[in-house]
């Protein structure tokens, strides 16, 4: 995890932070446990450590990309104390730039992976620190479907797949009015390693792709909670 990685994400949560604040001022609210549902956007970094094992040898590339992201949530928030929080919820994300992780090689050919949706459940560990706002852990499972285009940099492969793996991260929420909240995430996913063969750049052997795949994001969240 590079500083230009860190230096994006904490940018970006700083700016997702200035934004909640000029939504007005926090309203506190007395009940806490309710179904909310809400929309995210955010920036996410997609990195790609790829080993290519073809006919001339081992070449190894490590790759990095934005993505915009963003798509809805749905959850439940229970209180276990005045302090303790606990909330559970289900989401699906979209991403939005097509080719942000690449590779072009000085012959004009070029590779290049993407993640275009991804999906999971998480829990959120929380602690109030104030009547309107609550600090939370992240834990989650998550899946992601991908897609690797090689049209000669390394070999050549066109390969949709799809990887999971845990998520972790830390965020705040704040109270807006009763009922709508505002959220800011940090987030890192270690989806694994997805070994595929594609053909040699000479076109009669095998090149072995090997990508190990993570992200590391920031997200921005309105909702709206249906207090029980």
């Amino acid at each position: 995890m590079n500083l230009t990685k860190l230096s994006t994400l904490a940018l970006v949560l700083a700016s997702s932070s200035a934004i909640a604040g000029t939504m007005g001022p926090a309203e506190a609210v007395e009940n806490y446990d309710g179904i909310y549902f809400g929309g995210t956007v955010g920036v996410s970094n997609l990195t790609n450590q790829i080993t290519v094992n073809k006919f001339s040898g081992f070449e190894t590339q490590n790759l990095g990309g934005n993505n915009v992201t963003g798509g809805g949530l749905l959850g439940y928030d229970y209180s276990f104390t005045d302090m303790l929080k606990l909330g559970i919820e289900g989401y699906v994300f979209g991403n939005g730039n097509q080719n942000a992780n690449s590779y072009h090689n000085y012959n004009g050919t070029s590779y290049a992976s993407q993640e275009t949706y991804n999906w999971g459940i998480r829990v959120l560990p929380g602690i109030e620190f104030s009547s309107s706002a609550v600090g939370h852990i992240i834990l989650g499972y998550t899946g992601g479907k991908f897609q690797t285009v090689d049209n000669g940099a390394f070999g050549y492969l066109n390969h949709d797949f799809y990887l999971s793996g845990f998520q972790s991260g830390l965020g705040l929420t704040n109270n807006i009015t009763k009922n709508l909240f505002v959220r800011v995430d940090g987030l890192y996913t270690m989806f694994g390693k997805e070994k595929n063969n594609g053909i040699s750049t000479n076109l009669s052997s095998i090149a072995a792709y090997s990508a190990s795949l993570s992200t590391l994001e920031a997200d921005l969240t309105i909702g709206y909670k249906f207090f029980l």
